[in-house]
């Protein structure tokens, strides 16, 4: 296994190791400061198409950024796995309509769009993507959960498209291990505000 690979593996077990520290109350209130501050952005304000990831565990918590986004009339998209023939699998955005109804537990126990609500949009049709991660830093690197996802999905939408990543401020560190492939975050947002921001 590569030096990079095995410092990404330690990283990812400190940060959870972090998270279980969390309280419910400081996920509620950080959670809630991120999101306030999500919907006040321009580039949200003037977005029609929205996708977000739906958290789960010790994530912030994205629930009212979808309501909020269903309530304003914007189309909701959230991450979906699909499975390829070759037996690999990789990320798409599907339409949810009713957010109480149309979900079910799916990849890692992650909650996403029942088969028959499957509803796959184009990338390219993205305006406004909120990016999860386990670990930041100032530079934008991003770790995530070790599957390439997001990394893959991102280079498939239009440059115009504004991507947030949103995370606590326990969850950023001096530097995050990186690979030739790893995108860099363009914005990066926490309870605090702003860590990076697109100009």
């Amino acid at each position: 296994m590569k030096t990079t690979n095995i410092n990404k593996k330690i990283l990812r077990k400190r940060i959870n190791e972090i998270k279980t520290t969390l309280t419910s109350e400081y996920i509620k209130n950080s959670s809630t400061s991120i999101v306030n501050q999500v919907i006040t952005l321009p580039t949200f304000k003037n977005s029609n198409i929205v996708m977000c990831y739906l958290s789960f565990g010790n994530e912030v918590d994205t629930s009212n950024l979808i309501k909020e986004c269903q309530r304003l009339n914007k189309k909701i998209l959230v991450p979906v796995i699909v499975k390829n023939k070759d037996g690999f699998s990789h990320m798409e955005a599907s339409e949810i309509i009713d957010f109480e109804n149309d979900l079910r537990p799916g990849f890692m126990g992650i909650m996403e769009p029942r088969l028959e609500c499957k509803r796959i949009t184009n990338p390219e049709l993205i305006d406004f993507i909120i990016v999860p991660g386990l670990a930041f830093d100032k530079l934008g690197n991003r770790l995530g959960y070790g599957g390439g996802y997001y990394d893959n999905f991102l280079n498939r939408t239009r440059k115009e498209c504004t991507q947030i990543a949103i995370t606590f401020s326990h969850q950023l560190v001096d530097k995050v291990p990186t690979e030739e492939h790893d995108l860099l975050i363009k914005n990066l947002l926490t309870e605090d505000g702003f860590i990076i921001k697109e100009k």
